[in-house]
C-alpha cells in the first residue's frame, strides 16, 4: 500500500518504474487508504500501462474509512473538488477483489483478523467484494483443502497496517511476515515462490 508519492518513489527504485525494460507487473492494495496524489500517480501509472499496474479494493471496514478521507482530500482547499471525490468513490468500489498469477497464486486483501480467519469466512467475504451473493454448500475446513477446491497452490493474504502477510499454501504450513513489499516470482512451470523486501537488509527474503 503506497501511503504517498514519496512511498511509490521508493518502491520503483528498488524494482523498477512501470514501462521500464525488465519492470515486474504491480499490483497495489487498499487504494481506498492511499494518499490522494498518490492515488492518482497510480491511476495515470495504470492507465499508461494497463498490463503492470493493477489496483486491487480491499474488505468493507478499510473500504468505508477510506473513502471518508479520500473524500476529505478531494474537498479540501487544495484541491476543491467534490466531483472528483465521486468519480474516485465510485471507481474504487468497482475494483476486484483479488488478482491470479500464473492460475495459481491469488493475492488479496485481508480483514484484521488474518491469523484466525476460517476459509468459509474468507470466500463470503471475497464474494461480497466481487459482488457475487451465491455462496456455495462449504466443504473446506483447513486452507490447504479450500486451495485445492479452488484448484489454487498458494494465498497470499495481506493484512491492514502493521498486521502483516501471510501465504497459505497446499503443500506447506502457514507463514506470517511483518514485511511491507513482496515480489511474486516463478521458479518452475509447478513452482511459484513469495519474496519479501527487508529494507533494513536491503535484499529479497525467500517467504517459503
Amino acid at each position: 500500500v503506497p501511503e504517498s508519492p514519496a512511498t511509490l518513489r521508493r518502491l520503483f527504485a528498488q524494482f523498477g518504474r512501470p514501462g521500464e525494460r525488465n519492470s515486474p507487473v504491480f499490483v497495489f492494495l487498499r487504494p481506498s487508504t492511499m494518499d490522494l496524489q498518490a492515488l492518482l500517480a497510480l491511476l495515470a501509472l495504470g492507465a499508461e500501462h494497463p498490463g503492470q499496474v493493477f489496483l486491487l479494493e480491499g474488505p468493507e471496514e478499510a473500504l468505508e474509512d477510506g473513502m471518508v478521507r479520500l473524500g476529505d482530500q478531494c474537498r479540501s482547499q487544495q484541491y476543491a473538488d467534490a466531483l472528483l471525490s465521486y468519480a474516485l468513490i465510485s471507481m474504487i468500489q468497482s475494483l476486484p477483489g483479488a488478482v491470479l498469477v500464473n492460475a495459481q497464486l491469488m493475492i488479496t486483501a485481508s480483514s484484521a483478523n488474518l491469523l484466525s480467519e476460517r476459509p468459509e469466512d474468507f470466500e463470503i467475504s471475497l464474494r461480497r467484494t466481487l459482488h457475487q451473493t451465491q455462496t456455495a454448500a462449504f466443504d473446506a475446513p483447513t486452507w490447504g483443502s479450500w486451495l485445492s477446491r479452488q484448484k489454487l497452490r498458494q494465498l497470499v493474504r495481506c493484512g491492514p497496517g502493521d498486521v502483516g502477510v501471510r501465504l497459505d499454501g497446499v503443500l506447506h504450513q502457514p507463514a506470517v511476515s511483518k514485511a511491507e513489499l513482496f515480489r511474486v516470482r516463478s521458479l518452475r512451470e509447478e513452482e511459484v515462490a513469495v519474496d519479501l523486501w527487508l529494507e533494513e537488509q536491503n535484499a529479497l527474503f525467500e517467504f517459503i
